[in-house]
Parts: structure tokens; C-alpha cells; sequence
């Protein structure tokens, strides 16, 4: 195979444009602000964002902060793991589990987040509940039906069976 392939080419450059939105994702939820713009915030008056990647990435922020929480940090995570593997030649065997892999991790570990410290989240604090969004509505229904230790135990068993099958089968 030649390393000017239209395929490998192709996938190099997909691997870099993850890498870089990876660090961009990052780099936009370190300097999150509150008070930048935001969709989920009304405001009647026009504010510069203060968020190093400006206003794209307060928004990007703030959607992916109140969707998630601190598991908002997951994506970049995730993203990066990806771009990786696709610039190192490696890929992945099976991209919608993958994705599933990547799906269950997120609601485990936002759900953990939310049982854990409710609606303070540890990194973002008072605003955002701990978990975003994503990890209340999973462990409010959770608590609803199993309590605090079944809520637990779901959420840990969910967790380890996505490591898990990710790591053998992606």
C-alpha cells in the first residue's frame, strides 16, 4: 500500500481533524465561563464570549457542560482516543459498537457523577447539575426504582461491562 493511498491519506486526515477538535473541545471547556452565551440562557443585551476559543467554543461548552457535567470531558477524550487510532493506522473493528461502547460509558459515568454530588457539580460547581443533564434523568429514574445502592451498583455494572466489551471487541 502506498503511503500516498487515497485511503490512508483519507484517514490520516480524519485522525488530525479529531486530534484537533479534541484539543479544541478541551481548551473550550477548561475556559468555560457562565457568563458567556449561551443556548441555554436568555439574555437581552450582546456579550463577548471570554472563552479562549470564542463564542463557537462557549457554545459548544456550555451545551456540552449542561448535556453532561464534568463527563463533558469524556468527548474530547473520546474524540482523541479516536483520532489516534485512525492516525496510527489502527482504526477500530466495529464503529457502532463503538459508538454503543461510548454511549453506555457516558450515561455511567454521568449517572455516578449525579448520585455522587446531586446538583453541585465538582469541576463546573453551582449551575450545572453534577452528571449534566444526561446523568440526572438517568439517576433520578435509577433512585426512583432501585435506591441510592441499587442505583450505584447499576450505573458500576454498566460501567465495567462497557470497559470491558470496549476493550475486547473495539
Amino acid at each position: 500500500m502506498s503511503l500516498f493511498s487515497g485511503k490512508r491519506v483519507f484517514r490520516d486526515s480524519m485522525g488530525v481533524i479529531l486530534i484537533a477538535f479534541a484539543i479544541f473541545t478541551t481548551i473550550s471547556l477548561i475556559s468555560y465561563n457562565p457568563n458567556d452565551p449561551s443556548w441555554f440562557r436568555e439574555s437581552s443585551k450582546v456579550i463577548s464570549a471570554k472563552n479562549y476559543t470564542g463564542l463557537y467554543g462557549a457554545l459548544m461548552a456550555s451545551v456540552f457542560i449542561n448535556l453532561l457535567g464534568s463527563g463533558a470531558y469524556l468527548i474530547p477524550l473520546f474524540t482523541a482516543i479516536w483520532g489516534v487510532s485512525l492516525f496510527c493506522n489502527q482504526g477500530f473493528k466495529n464503529y457502532i459498537l463503538l459508538l454503543l461502547v461510548w454511549l453506555f460509558l457516558s450515561i455511567s459515568v454521568c449517572s455516578l457523577l449525579y448520585l455522587s454530588f446531586l446538583d453541585i457539580d465538582p469541576i463546573f460547581e453551582k449551575g450545572v447539575a453534577a452528571g449534566g443533564m444526561l446523568g440526572e434523568i438517568i439517576s433520578k429514574s435509577l433512585l426512583r426504582l432501585f435506591n441510592k445502592t441499587g442505583s450505584y451498583l447499576i450505573a458500576i455494572t454498566i460501567l465495567l461491562l462497557s470497559l470491558k466489551i470496549g476493550r475486547a471487541h473495539v
